[in-house]
C-alpha cells in the first residue's frame, strides 16, 4: 500500500522540511529516470516512452506494427538498459552534484507554484460542496456552506473583518451558477493556473454588478460577462485586470460623488394644519436612479413607483388648495 505523506494530511514541527525533502527526492528519481532514456538510440527511446505510459508489450506492438512476442524481449532489454544508464549516471560524482542541483531548483519551482494549485483545488472543493451538501451530515447542524467555512477554516473567521466568506459565499453560490446558466463550465474560473487570482480580483466588482442589475437581467449578464471574459482570457494578466477593476471603482464612486450632492427638502401644508415633507433628489441616469433606490430601500421597503410627470403640477395645485383631501404624490 503506498503511504500519503504525512505532511499532506496534516501539519506538524518539521513538516516544512519533509515536503522540501519529498519533493527533491521524487525530482531526482524523475530527472534520472529522463537521462537515462536521452541516452537510449534510435527508436529505444520511442519504445521507452511508450513503456513508462504503462502500455503493455502488445500494445507497444500494436501501436508500432509490430508482432508482440518479438518486441516483448525487446521491452524487457531497453527497460534493463534504463536500469544500466541510471546506475552511470549515478556513479559519476559531477554529474550526481549536477542532477541534484537540477532537483532542488525544480522542487522550488514546483513549491512556489502550490499556494496557486491549492487555492484551485480549495474552490474546486467548495464548489462541489455546495452541489453535494455533504456538509449537513456533519456535527454542528450546518445548513450552508458559508456556516461550515465559518465553524471549521480559520481564514474564514468573521473577525478578521476581510469579508473573505462574503467573497466565496458570492462566487459559489452566485458567480458560478451564473457561469453555468450562460453554458459556461465553472472550471474556467478557477481551473487554470493564476484564475483564482484572477477570479477573487473580479468578485467585489461583481457584487457590486449585482446589486445595480439585480432588476435588470440584460444589463447584468452584459456586466457579469465582461468581467468573466477578464479571467478565462489566457493573455490577461492579473495586472490587467487590477487596473479594470479600479477604474470600476473610481467610476462608480465618481457616481455616488454625484448622488450624495445635496438634495433640497421642500415644506407643504399638511393634512389637520400639520406639514408634510417632500424630498427632491435629481439624477443624471438611470444607474444614478437606481443606486438611490437601493440606497434608499431600508427605509422605503414598497419601493418607488414611476410616476407621470404631467400630473405632478396638478397635483400640487390640489395639496395646496386642500391638504386634507390631496396627495403630492397621487389622486386620492
Amino acid at each position: 500500500m503506498k503511504l500519503v505523506p504525512k505532511w499532506l494530511l496534516t501539519d506538524y514541527d518539521g513538516a516544512e522540511k519533509d515536503m522540501a525533502d519529498f519533493l527533491e527526492v521524487a525530482l531526482v528519481d524523475e530527472i534520472y529516470l529522463d537521462k537515462a532514456v536521452q541516452m537510449l538510440k534510435g527508436k529505444d527511446k520511442l519504445i521507452a516512452g511508450y513503456i513508462f505510459k504503462g502500455f503493455s508489450a502488445q500494445a507497444i506492438a500494436d501501436s508500432m506494427g509490430k508482432p508482440g512476442a518479438d518486441l516483448a524481449e525487446k521491452v524487457d532489454q531497453i527497460s534493463n538498459q534504463i536500469d544500466i544508464n541510471k546506475s552511470i549516471l549515478k556513479a559519476d560524482e559531477t554529474v550526481r552534484a549536477r542532477i541534484t542541483a537540477e532537483a532542488k531548483a525544480k522542487a522550488m519551482e514546483r513549491t512556489d507554484q502550490l499556494p496557486d494549485l491549492a487555492e484551485r483545488a480549495f474552490i474546486y472543493q467548495a464548489h462541489m460542496a455546495e452541489q453535494e451538501g455533504w456538509f449537513t451530515l456533519l456535527d454542528g447542524e450546518y445548513d450552508t456552506l458559508i456556516e461550515f467555512m465559518l465553524g471549521h477554516l480559520s481564514s474564514y473567521d468573521q473577525s478578521r473583518g476581510d469579508g473573505r466568506y462574503y467573497n466565496m459565499d458570492f462566487l459559489i453560490r452566485t458567480l458560478l451558477p451564473f457561469l453555468q446558466s450562460q453554458g459556461i463550465e465553472p472550471k474556467r474560473l478557477y481551473g487554470l493556473s493564476s484564475a483564482p487570482t484572477k477570479a477573487w480580483l473580479i468578485v467585489p466588482a461583481a457584487r457590486h454588478g449585482w446589486e445595480l442589475y439585480e432588476n435588470s437581467p440584460k444589463k447584468l449578464t452584459k456586466y457579469l460577462m465582461e468581467l468573466v471574459g477578464w479571467v478565462i482570457n489566457p493573455t490577461m494578466t492579473t495586472s490587467d485586470i487590477r487596473e479594470k477593476v479600479s477604474k470600476l471603482k473610481k467610476a462608480k464612486q465618481h457616481v455616488e460623488d454625484i448622488i450624495t450632492s445635496p438634495g433640497e427638502v421642500f415644506v407643504l401644508p399638511g393634512a389637520k394644519g400639520g406639514q408634510r415633507f417632500v424630498l427632491i433628489i435629481e439624477v443624471d441616469n438611470q444607474v444614478q436612479s437606481e443606486i438611490v433606490q437601493r440606497t434608499l430601500k431600508k427605509v422605503i421597503p414598497e419601493g418607488f413607483r414611476v410616476g407621470d410627470f404631467s400630473k405632478l403640477g396638478k397635483n400640487i395645485t390640489n395639496l395646496l388648495s386642500d391638504p386634507n383631501k390631496y396627495s403630492l404624490l397621487e389622486d386620492k
